[in-house]
């Protein structure tokens, strides 16, 4: 879950759709008019005309027939689409090539355009006379409600070789025009802008820390005099449209400048209505279309709204926003700024930095989104990557500078004008990178969070879950096998939810080697109360600990907690146990407030929050040991599993990068990350090893148990090298006469089904799920029990269910024909899930003579079980298929 030091920004896509709304009611005049030479499109009966218009030099043309010069270029959009969003993900073999021509065709691209709209002689009359005039600045317009023609990508118009950006020329859409001079109170500082992030149960998943952790990385550097803000970003917790109503409703608040809003958008062709994926206050799908949206931002008088929608996850799989910004602006919108692909977040980043740069120091909206180009042009490195060809680190470079889209209502208009002599007291912004933490965070992390060696990487869905969770109880637990990132994933969640404000501090409080009750609140009050902590007497800690925390939010985390569990290797005794859980809640105790989520008032936390503790542990099975921690609407368990495709893939990436190593085709690595099981730590432990076998997965995988002696090689940190200790030390645990059925378990891949260790194992007698005939005595059942039961509480396996109907069990037993109506009653049976490091481990116990045996027995299950998945599979498909991705490991040997 780490990656490189080197990566200065997550490389996978932040799905970013930016849409800046500039609303009525606002105290400011646009600066003088710049050269305007317009675009004028009509569609009528499914025909478009264009004509030329330009009020300053009054002259124009004729509207003629406009033709897409684009759509007989089938792949022309589907390539800059993969260029801007999928390219940098893999930079290397053949995606370079492929890059590389769209890049040579940006231009071409740009000149088609230019020749469908300007290329006829009266048009081209009018465009040399707009473009060598004197006056400056320049504006084209484009001037359509067709969503066809507002979706191409006019950014790219080029007269020669030349992009008209690069002339001084800005280009903007505009799709509602008014002289409607905008009246109000006029903007203040410090600029405020609410983030809300929506992510509705109903609708895909995309890292919801993407876009706030771009825009606070841009405006970290903002200074204003005197340590003043300049910027302040708040965070509105609920994504609901209530929510968000209230809040921009509520005088009793400082009023809000800018609404961003970071979510899935949809299209409604019928009713030819753009729509936002806000979420009800219980994480369901609450869609407010764009209509309903810029009414609420006119009355409020919220001046300027910002949507940010991931188009890979947008609803219909089109244009999230087609036909949102047209709503906008009839609503009473000013302007409206774009980016109609997804982007990076170093793109997001730059192209933030300076667009607020400029806009606070008094530039208009126009020009601050020119400066945003700019940035990306003058700049178009944006990760790095292993290069074997030049055995070093090489850039990649993008050229996205033409994202940026400008919609416009009337004027170009410059909100903070009258304020911008004193906006920033330090011109050039700091330089941040995946380890920036600003000092008020810094400062806020108490106890010794440890610190990564990586940037923190993946995990996304798990940390929007601690974050719903926490808003909702006051202890939640988060467990998972050894090595799945439990330490690292509370660390990086106090980090953030400090940088968003949703708690004041956060306290660490590590359990590894053992603690009680008193070494707990120790650790507590050094950190919240100081040298005077250690003199109050024992009874009165608890209490100046429940006062301090009453006063501001915090997030105490109790770290590797099972170690004081039953059967650990700091064991307490029931009674200090639970008189330390009774401690836990006792600090988190309280009566929850009404609007849990409300934003902060003034760029602080909201003080209506409670503190609330995060356990880390491997064994989740804390209401053994004390009542009060079963699941409730108190207390919440989640579990931290492996990671995904893509997340693993991009740790990775990252490893390799970070040691200067080749990344092999990406299928291979994809195919090994799914033999580890996602494992953060085995990816850790094992990707570096691809370059001692010349990046032959294959034989990485033939001999993965062989490579983690070499893991300490250069000195790895004891964090890294306690997973090997503690898998020794968890086994010498285990009972003696369980311990010597384990061996067998070598012979699997990943896990194993209740009916594979029936078969394999042969210690788990038959049972009413699974009526397998089992060679194992009861003796040797119950020790297999016992065994697993002992290595599920180590974290070297977890139990997940596998459904299936009776019939299919039947089947797979041997019965030729069961009863038709046994394929209609379901039931569950158990898979164990192995650590990644289990089975390798005991494989490098085995002598020949098991060797041997255990390998024949699995080879010969196995070929039995693939043929009757065969056969089920016309028969009862759902089973076997369930099945057959349970034990895919397995069946391919």
């Amino acid at each position: 879950m780490t990656s490189s030091h080197r990566i200065h920004s997550t490389p996978w896509l932040a799905g970013f759709f930016l849409l800046l709304g500039l609303f009525i009611g606002i105290g400011f005049d646009a600066l003088a008019a710049p050269l305007e030479l317009r675009l004028q499109f009509r569609t009528t009966d499914g025909k478009t005309t264009v004509g030329l218009h330009s009020p300053g030099l009054d002259l124009g043309t004729d509207a003629h027939p406009f033709i897409n010069p684009l759509a007989s270029e089938k792949t022309a959009l589907e390539d800059l689409r993969w260029y801007l969003e999928n390219y940098v993900s893999w930079p290397v073999g053949p995606n370079v090539k492929r890059a590389g021509r769209v890049e040579g065709r940006l231009t071409d691209i740009g000149r088609l355009l230019f020749q469908a709209t300007l290329g006829r002689p009266d048009a081209m009359r009018i465009w040399q006379q707009f473009r060598d005039h004197p006056d400056r600045p320049k504006h084209l317009t484009i001037d359509t409600r067709d969503p066809d023609v507002l979706r191409l990508p006019w950014e790219l118009l080029a007269d020669g070789q030349s992009h008209l950006f690069a002339l001084d020329i800005s280009i903007r859409r505009r799709v509602h025009d008014s002289k409607q001079r905008l009246t109000g109170p006029g903007f203040t500082l410090p600029l405020r802008i609410l983030m809300v992030t929506a992510r509705p149960q109903e609708t895909n998943f995309i890292d919801p820390r993407i876009a706030p952790r771009a825009l606070l990385d841009a405006v970290a550097g903002f200074g204003g005099a005197a340590g003043q803000e300049t910027v302040v970003v708040e965070f509105l917790d609920t994504p609901s449209f209530v929510a968000l109503s209230q809040r921009l409703r509520d005088e009793t608040k400082p009023p809000v400048h800018v609404v961003h809003f970071d979510g899935h958008g949809k299209y409604d062709a019928v009713r030819k209505m753009g729509s936002l994926a806000f979420e009800d206050g219980k994480g369901h799908l609450d869609t407010v279309d764009a209509e309903r949206l810029g009414t609420l931002m006119a009355k409020a008088g919220t001046p300027l709204l910002l949507l940010d929608a991931c188009q890979s996850a947008s609803v219909d799989g089109e244009d999230p926003f087609r036909g949102v910004a047209q709503r906008l602006i009839e609503a009473g919108a000013g302007a409206v700024v774009a980016m109609p692909y997804s982007v990076l977040v170093k793109t997001s980043q730059m192209f933030f930095s300076d667009f607020y740069r400029a806009l606070v120091s008094g530039k208009t909206i126009g020009q601050a989104v020119d400066r945003g180009r700019w940035a990306l042009l003058d700049n178009p490195a944006r990760d790095e990557i292993y290069y074997p060809p030049e055995k070093d680190m090489v850039s990649v470079r993008l050229k996205d500078w033409f994202l940026p889209v400008l919609y416009q209502r009337a004027g170009d208009l410059a909100p903070f004008a009258e304020v911008a002599d004193r906006a920033l007291a330090h011109p050039a912004g700091i330089k941040n990178d995946c380890h920036f933490l600003e000092p008020r965070v810094a400062d806020a992390l108490l106890g010794g969070f440890p610190e990564p060696k990586y940037c923190f990487i993946g995990r996304s869905r798990e940390l929007w879950a601690l974050q719903n969770q926490l808003a909702d109880h006051s202890v939640v637990v988060l467990h998972g096998l050894a090595g799945q990132g439990k330490t690292a994933t509370a660390s990086e969640a106090a980090r953030w939810f400090i940088r968003t404000r949703h708690f004041a501090k956060a306290v660490f409080v590590s359990f590894e080697g053992g603690g009680d009750r008193d070494s707990a609140l120790g650790q507590l009050g050094d950190a919240l109360i100081g040298e005077k902590f250690a003199g109050l007497p024992r009874e009165a800690r608890l209490p100046a600990l429940q006062e301090a925390l009453a006063e501001e939010p915090v997030l105490i985390v109790w770290d590797n907690f099972e170690s004081v569990l039953p059967g650990w290797e700091a064991a307490l005794p029931a009674d200090e146990l639970q008189a330390l859980l009774e401690t836990g809640l006792a600090l988190t105790s309280g009566h929850r407030r009404v609007d849990k989520r409300s934003a902060s008032t003034n760029g602080e936390v909201d003080a209506l929050r409670l503190s609330t503790l995060l356990i880390t542990t491997r064994d989740a099975k804390l209401a053994r040991h004390h009542t009060g921690f079963a699941p409730s609407p108190r207390v919440a368990y989640l579990p931290l599993e492996g990671m995904i495709t893509h997340e693993a893939l991009e740790l990775a990436g990252a490893v390799l990068d970070a040691r200067n190593l080749p990344r092999p085709p990406r299928e291979g690595l994809e195919r090994l990350l799914t033999y580890l099981g996602g494992h953060p730590l085995a990816i850790l432990l094992v990707v570096p090893h691809l370059a001692d076998y010349d990046n032959d997965v294959d034989q990485v995988i033939r001999r993965f148990e062989e490579l983690y002696p070499g893991f300490t090689e250069g000195g790895a940190k004891a964090r890294n090298e306690s997973l090997q200790v503690s898998m020794g030390f968890s086994l010498d645990r285990i009972d003696p006469a369980a311990r010597e059925q384990m061996p067998v378990l070598g012979a699997f891949a990943q896990g194993a089904s209740e009916i594979a260790l029936q078969n394999v194992a042969m210690w788990l007698g038959s049972s009413a799920a699974s009526p397998q005939k089992s060679a194992a005595s009861p003796q040797q059942s119950d020790q297999g029990k016992l065994l697993l039961s002992e290595l599920e509480q180590a974290g070297l396996v977890s139990v997940k269910k596998i459904p299936v109907s009776t019939g299919a069990l039947r089947f797979i037993a041997g019965e030729s024909e069961p009863p038709k109506d046994s394929f209609a009653e379901n039931q569950t049976i158990p898979f164990y899930r192995f650590h990644p490091t289990l089975a390798p481990y005991l494989r490098g116990q085995w002598d020949e003579e098991e060797r041997q045996r255990y390998r024949q027995r699995h080879q010969r299950f196995y070929y039995q079980l693939a043929s009757r998945l065969y056969q089920l599979d016309s028969r009862d498909p759902h089973s076997a298929r369930a099945l057959a991705r349970r034990e895919m490991p397995n069946l391919r040997g």
